[in-house]
């Protein structure tokens, strides 16, 4: 069983969704308030651009109302867990998978680094190097319980506070960007490279550059997609 990726990856995507849902539906209250001071501030900012429009005082309105409704349903308890389990079935399987694929690429990069080669055996490390992050979000849950903070974190965008990003794009991108780097992940990158020295008889030091190259370049691209598309 713990040699078959599909049932590795089926007990990752259970206990990732399960910590994720446990977290919000604990600290629901303060959640709630939260992501409610966070619509007001974001209704601002869509009043400033609305400002900006040849609309009437009438059109503004409805479409403030109508942005309000929406992220008021999207907050509610059903929606974040029916969307941490759609998450967890349909998406975080395909995210895997690219994420496998993506560290293919160093075995063509460096055709010389390592002895065979074989995808079901990278994407089984891969899942392994993932329980770093389990236990980041474990940690989070319980971090979360006891300081009564619904979105604490470990990843670093909490150096930028919300506030301070909300009506800049360059700023929000560089926030988002630092989501994604954590010491979970950190961990999680470096458990996979010494998987794939263990399976692979991979170099260290290539790997390692490869490993987090491609990280870095994930890093980029997330800020480039986000500027693109949600400035």
């Amino acid at each position: 069983m713990f040699s078959n990726p599909f049932y590795v990856l089926l007990v990752f995507i259970f206990s990732i969704t399960t910590v994720n849902i446990l977290k919000v539906v604990i600290n629901y209250d303060n959640y709630k308030q939260v992501m409610v001071n966070q619509m007001e501030q974001n209704l601002e900012e869509i009043k400033e651009n609305l400002k900006k429009q040849d609309l009437t005082y009438e059109e503004k309105e409805r479409r403030l109302e109508n942005y309000r409704k929406i992220y008021l349903m999207s907050i509610s308890l059903p929606i974040i867990v029916l969307s941490n389990i759609a998450f967890g079935i349909f998406l975080l399987p395909i995210i895997m998978l690219v994420q496998a694929f993506a560290f293919s690429m160093l075995f063509f990069i460096f055709p010389n680094s390592y002895k065979g080669y074989n995808f079901k055996k990278l994407f089984l490390i891969l899942i392994y190097s993932k329980t770093a992050i389990l236990l980041g979000a474990f940690l989070s849950l319980i971090f979360s319980i006891i300081y009564q903070n619904p979105t604490f974190s470990f990843n670093f965008s909490n150096f930028i506070p919300y506030e301070f990003v909300s009506h800049n794009s360059y700023l929000k991108a560089i926030r988002n960007t630092l989501y994604h780097i954590e010491p979970f992940s950190i961990l999680s990158l470096i458990l996979l490279i010494f998987g794939l020295n263990k399976a692979f008889d991979f170099e260290i030091k290539k790997a390692v550059i490869g490993v987090f190259g491609i990280f870095i370049i994930f890093l980029i691209l997330n800020a480039l997609f986000f500027l693109l598309f949600f400035k």
